[in-house]
């Protein structure tokens, strides 16, 4: 999931009463055995909790013992991985990352806390390295540039130690939540430079290097063959497990009227050894995704066997085929037409999509030949104005 800067989708706050009458989690026809974590964050007034569940086999999920779990400070954006969840934690002055170490049935338990960021600054978009070595941010400084900062994980405690930043400058857009390639070295995010209205077509690269901080990167890529009078915007990027990156973009005119031209497409691109993108993506060969919103889609996600592509946005939930370096194909078409705010796949072909417009949680197993919605989805989790989801496979790659 990125936090499009330049169009908030979810605040990260919901009514924590209403999800306890509400939320009734299915229990009817699991297996017993668990295969992911499943988290929410509710926040009401002062107070926050986290919500777990457990998902079996089936994409069904049940309530981790002790759930919901209270004491929690204003959680944020979360990242998790390998027993640990990451979440920002903002007062008035200051923005801090804590560390919560999840035991072996799922119960979180806040181990660590250290402070990133000052007062005017908004942090967002945790996310890890594909081996969860390392955890990263992106923060916007309303009075200065941007930057991605990068944090250590001691596997031990949970303890984060600040390694450095990479300053991306102040006038761009998308940003947010970079998605690693299969070699776990590069890492990209669409990143258009943008003065006032005017937009450059960006994809931003950036190398992870031997202590785990992301720096710049000199690898560039194109945009796709564009029509006759259009040129493209990147609006989100995610990395499969190999070395391709799907990439939503989004057709512009360059003839009055001006605007966007048509709905926001997908395009696959290779990633090179030097970090380097090429593509053979054009207009006439990238479907179209019927999420439209300022930037595009909100939320872009490969599947673990790198096969599925799951988009989110405005007008729902698609998976598409996704097939490395040739053309991506659709799939399910529209799976739910409420707004998903984000999306996130177990190991186990379920995918889980959050919207904080229907106040809803859906699950559905997806696979490369069939899908359907899990057992008990949705699941009602408001009323909100905002929340967000984080899984935890328990199952490996």
């Amino acid at each position: 999931m990125t936090d499009n800067i330049s169009k908030v989708v979810w605040l990260i706050v919901a009514s924590c009463a209403a999800f306890a009458t509400t939320a009734q989690p299915h229990t009817s026809g699991q297996t017993g055995k668990s295969v992911a974590y499943v988290y929410v964050n509710v926040t009401e007034g002062n107070t926050a909790e986290i919500y777990g569940f457990a998902a079996d086999s089936k994409g069904g999920l049940s309530s981790i013992p002790g759930s919901p779990f209270p004491g929690f400070a204003d959680v944020g954006y979360w990242a998790g991985k390998n027993g640990y969840l990451f979440a920002t934690d903002g007062t008035t002055d200051a923005t801090y990352i804590d560390s919560y170490s999840v035991s072996s049935i799922g119960v979180p338990t806040k181990v660590a806390k250290i402070k990133v960021a000052g007062q005017n600054v908004r942090v967002c978009c945790l996310f890890l390295d594909r081996t969860a070595e390392d955890l990263y941010d992106y923060e916007v400084d309303y009075g200065g540039n941007n930057y991605y900062r990068s944090f250590r994980i001691d596997r031990s405690t949970g303890r984060l130690t600040y390694l450095g930043g990479l300053n991306v400058g102040y006038s761009s857009g998308p940003g947010g939540k970079m998605s690693f390639a299969g070699d776990n070295l590069y890492a990209y995010q669409a990143l258009n430079s943008c003065l006032y209205w005017s937009c450059d077509w960006g994809v931003l690269g950036a190398r992870r290097n031997s202590k785990g901080k992301l720096i710049g990167s000199s690898a560039g890529s194109n945009p796709p063959t564009a029509k006759d009078g259009d040129y493209y915007l990147a609006d989100y990027a995610g990395a499969d497990s190999t070395h391709h990156v799907a990439i939503a973009v989004q057709a512009v005119s360059q003839i009055y009227p001006f605007g966007n031209d048509g709905l926001p497409q997908l395009a696959t691109y290779t990633v090179h050894s030097d970090g380097s993108l090429t593509t053979d993506s054009a207009y006439w060969n990238m479907p179209t995704t019927a999420n439209q919103g300022y930037w595009g889609p909100y939320d872009v996600e490969i599947s673990p066997s790198g096969k599925l592509l799951a988009v989110a946005g405005t007008a729902g939930l698609e998976v598409f085929h996704f097939n490395r370096s040739k053309p991506i194909t659709p799939y399910t078409g529209l799976l739910e037409n409420d707004q998903i705010d984000q999306c996130l796949w177990d190991n186990d072909n379920h995918l889980y999509a959050i919207s904080s417009k229907s106040n809803r949680l859906f699950v559905f197993t997806v696979t490369p030949t069939g899908y359907y919605q899990a057992p008990g989805s949705p699941y009602v989790i408001g009323p909100v104005t905002g929340t967000q989801v984080i899984v935890l496979p328990m199952t490996s790659q």
